[in-house]
C-alpha cells in the first residue's frame, strides 16, 4: 500500500517536469516564432522601400546638388515611419563611405559627403565585394532591431549603399507580454508544486496515523483492523492458520503482564522469521495470531506450521538468571479458503480446528480440509488402522540426473480410513512419543525393506532426529537387520527437523551405529538455517536434501539459485550428494541439472504412488 502512494507521487512529480519543460519550450518556440514573422515583415519593409529609393532617388543623386540633397534628405524623412529610426544613403568611392543623403532629424543628419566611419568594417567590405543585401542585427542596441544594408550596382559595382536601422519596439512589447505569461504559467506550477507538496505531507501523516490503527503496538505486525482492507482480497491459493499460546492467562498470572508481553513479542519474532515477505501476519486476540500464507501449496503450507510450532516448541524464554520459559503453540488450519465466501468464513473455519487442537491436548495443528466432518485422529483410531492393515508405503520417484534416470525413492507413509487416504500431517503428530508410534515405524520400515528386497531399489525412510535417542526404535532396525542384511545398503534414512540436538555424543553413536550395518543418512531440508552445519560435522551424511523453499524460488530469485550453488560447491567438496526436491516444472528441473544438483525429486518428476 505504502510502496503504490510513493509510485503515484513519483509519477505525479515526473507529469509535473514533464509539463514544467513543455512549457519552457513552447513559450521559447513561440517567442521565436514571433521574433522570426516580425522581423521577415520588417524585413521585406525594407527591401520594397530600397527598390523605390533606387528607382527614383538614386538617379537625382547622380548630380551633386545641395538644392537636391535637401529635397532627397526631406523626402527620405517622410520615408521614415515609426519603425525606423534610421535612412541614409552612402556612396561608395575607393572603397571608403561618404553621406550622400540623410533623412534624420536635423540636428543629428549628416552634412553632404561627411565620411562615413562604420563600427563593423567587415560587414561593409563584404557587401561592397559580395553585392549582395546583408543584416546586421543590433541586439545590443536597445530598441534597435537591426541594420538593413542595400547595394544599389551600376556596371558591375556597387556605387551607393541604402542603410536603414529598424526599431524592433513591438517585438519587445510582444516580449515582455509573453515574459508575463511564462512567469504566471511558472509561478503557477509552483504553487501546483507546493499544493501536491502539502499533499503529500498530508497523505504521508494520514499514512502514518493509518498505520498507527492497524499495526499492533507491542508486536509490531498486523492487528485485526487490517482485515478491513484486505477482506476482497482473493483466497485462490492461500492458506489460514490460528494460533493460540497455549496455557497464556496461567504466565500471566504466575509472572505479570510485562512478561507475557516479552512471551507475545517473542512468538511474533518466531513465526515472522519463518514466514514470507507477502504472507500477512496479525495479532488476532490476545494471545492469538492469525497468518495468511500466499501462493503455497497445502503441504509446504502444513509443514510450515509444523516448523513454527516445533521452533517455539525448543524456545526458551530467558526473562532473568532465575526465570526461563517455556511455551507451545496450538494451532488451526485450513487449507482451502478458496471454496470460502469470504475471509471471515475461512477464518472461522481456522479458528475451529484451533478449538479442536486445544482440547485434543494443545501443542499440535488440525487441518480443515474441505470435509463436512473433519476427521481428528486419536489414538484409537490409528491403532484400529494398523490392526487393520491400513498403514500403507507410499513411494515417490527421485531422479538420478547423472544416470539420466529414477534410481531412487521416496517413502512417503499413509493412512487409510473409511476408505480415504490421509497423509502424515494427519496424525502423525499424535502418534509421536507413544508405544503405537514404534509399531507405525516397525511397518513402514518392513514395507520399506521389502520393496527393496524384491525391486532391488534404493529407498529413503523419513526419521526425526529426536527418533535416534529411543532405543527401542534403533532396536527395531537391529531387529530387520538379520532379516534383510544384503539390503540395508539401499536404505537411506533422512533425517527430519532442524533443531539443536542436545545430546551430541549419543546421536551421533547412533549414526555411527546405523552406518557400520550399511545404512546411509541423508539431512532434510538443508539450507534453512545453521544447525544444518551442525548436522554436517555429526552426521557425515551421504544426502543432502536442499529445502524445497529454496528449490521453489530458484525461478524467479537470483539468490536461491546462488544458495543451491554454494550447497553443491559444499557437497562435493564432502563427497556429499545433493537432491533437490519439490520440483515441478520444466524450468526449474533444467536449471538445477546445469547447477549440477545430483538427484531431483518432485511432482515433475512423479508423483507418490502405492505401488512401484
Amino acid at each position: 500500500m505504502r510502496k503504490n502512494s510513493i509510485i503515484n507521487f513519483i509519477l505525479l512529480i515526473v507529469i509535473l517536469l514533464i509539463l514544467v519543460f513543455a512549457s519552457l519550450y513552447f513559450f521559447n518556440s513561440f517567442e521565436k516564432k514571433i521574433e522570426t514573422k516580425l522581423l521577415n515583415i520588417e524585413y521585406n519593409k525594407a527591401k520594397n522601400i530600397s527598390k523605390k529609393i533606387e528607382k527614383f532617388i538614386i538617379p537625382a543623386l547622380q548630380n551633386e546638388n545641395m538644392q537636391i540633397y535637401k529635397k532627397i534628405n526631406k523626402t527620405l524623412y517622410l520615408l521614415r515611419d515609426k519603425h525606423i529610426e534610421y535612412l541614409y544613403i552612402l556612396k561608395v568611392k575607393n572603397s571608403k563611405l561618404f553621406y550622400v543623403a540623410d533623412g534624420s532629424d536635423k540636428k543629428e543628419r549628416a552634412f553632404l559627403n561627411q565620411p562615413f566611419i562604420p563600427e563593423k568594417e567587415k560587414i561593409w567590405d563584404r557587401i561592397i565585394s559580395d553585392k549582395q543585401i546583408k543584416v546586421l542585427k543590433r541586439k545590443n542596441i536597445q530598441y534597435i532591431g537591426f541594420t538593413y544594408l542595400y547595394p544599389v550596382v551600376s556596371n558591375k559595382k556597387v556605387k551607393y549603399i541604402i542603410v536603414m536601422d529598424i526599431s524592433i519596439n513591438i517585438y519587445n512589447k510582444i516580449n515582455k507580454i509573453i515574459q508575463i505569461y511564462k512567469k504566471s504559467v511558472f509561478l503557477f506550477f509552483i504553487l501546483l508544486g507546493l499544493f501536491i507538496l502539502i499533499i503529500i505531507i498530508v497523505l504521508m501523516m494520514n499514512y502514518r496515523q493509518r498505520l498507527k490503527t492497524i499495526i499492533d503496538p507491542l508486536t509490531k505486525i498486523y492487528n485485526r483492523n487490517i482485515l478491513d482492507e484486505i477482506q476482497n482480497i482473493s483466497l485462490n491459493k492461500k492458506v489460514v492458520a490460528m494460533f493460540d499460546i497455549d496455557h497464556f492467562k496461567r504466565i500471566n498470572d504466575t509472572y505479570g503482564h510485562d512478561i507475557g508481553d516479552i512471551i507475545l513479542s517473542g512468538i511474533a519474532d518466531i513465526i515472522k522469521k519463518n514466514i514470507r515477505n507477502d504472507d500477512i501476519l496479525i495479532r488476532f486476540g490476545g494471545e492469538e495470531f492469525l497468518l495468511i500464507m500466499n501462493n503455497i501449496d497445502k503441504e509446504t503450507a502444513i509443514k510450515k506450521v509444523d516448523t513454527i510450532l516445533e521452533k517455539i516448541r525448543k524456545k526458551t524464554f530467558k526473562i532473568d538468571e532465575n526465570i526461563s520459559i517455556n511455551v507451545t503453540v496450538s494451532s488451526g488450519v485450513n487449507v482451502i479458503p478458496q471454496d470460502d465466501k469470504s475471509i471471515q468464513d475461512s477464518i472461522k473455519k481456522a479458528d475451529e480446528q484451533l478449538y479442536l487442537a486445544k482440547t485434543s491436548g494443545r501443542d499440535r495443528y488440525k487441518i480443515y480440509n474441505g470435509e463436512k466432518d473433519i476427521k481428528i485422529f486419536d489414538l484409537n483410531d490409528i491403532e484400529e488402522s494398523i490392526k487393520e492393515n491400513n498403514i500403507f508405503a507410499f513411494v515417490q520417484p527421485i531422479f538420478n540426473t547423472k544416470e539420466q534416470k529414477v534410481t531412487k525413492y521416496e517413502v512417503l507413509a499413509r493412512l487409510k480410513y473409511n476408505d480415504k487416504i490421509y497423509a502424515p500431517f494427519f496424525f502423525l503428530e499424535q502418534l509421536k512419543g507413544t508405544n503405537l508410534y514404534r509399531s507405525f515405524v516397525k511397518i513402514i520400515l518392513n514395507k520399506s525393506l521389502e520393496m527393496i528386497k524384491i525391486h532391488k531399489i534404493e529407498l529413503n525412510v523419513n526419521f526425526y532426529a529426536e527418533d535416534f535417542f529411543d532405543n527401542s526404535l534403533i532396536e527395531i532396525i537391529k531387529e530387520f537387520e538379520n532379516e534383510y542384511k544384503d539390503y540395508m545398503k539401499f536404505l537411506t534414512l533422512e533425517i527430519l527437523e532442524n533443531n539443536k540436538i542436545q545430546d551430541i555424543e549419543l546421536f551421533q553413536k547412533r549414526i555411527d551405529e546405523l552406518k557400520n550395518i550399511n545404512i546411509k543418512i541423508a539431512v532434510d531440508d538443508f539450507g534453512t538455517e545453521y544447525n544444518n552445519l551442525d548436522y554436517l560435522l555429526v552426521l557425515k551424511p551421504d544426502f543432502l536434501k536442499i529445502d524445497g523453499s529454496i528449490v521453489k524460488e530458484i525461478k524467479s530469485n537470483e539468490y536461491s539459485i546462488k544458495i543451491i550453488e554454494s550447497i553443491v560447491i559444499l557437497a562435493q567438496k564432502l563427497n556429499v550428494k545433493t537432491v533437490a526436491e519439490f520440483v515441478e516444472d520444466k524450468e526449474s528441473f533444467e536449471k538445477l541439472q546445469q547447477l549440477g544438483v545430483d538427484y531431483i525429486q518432485g511432482y515433475y518428476v512423479g508423483k507418490p504412488r502405492e505401488e512401484l
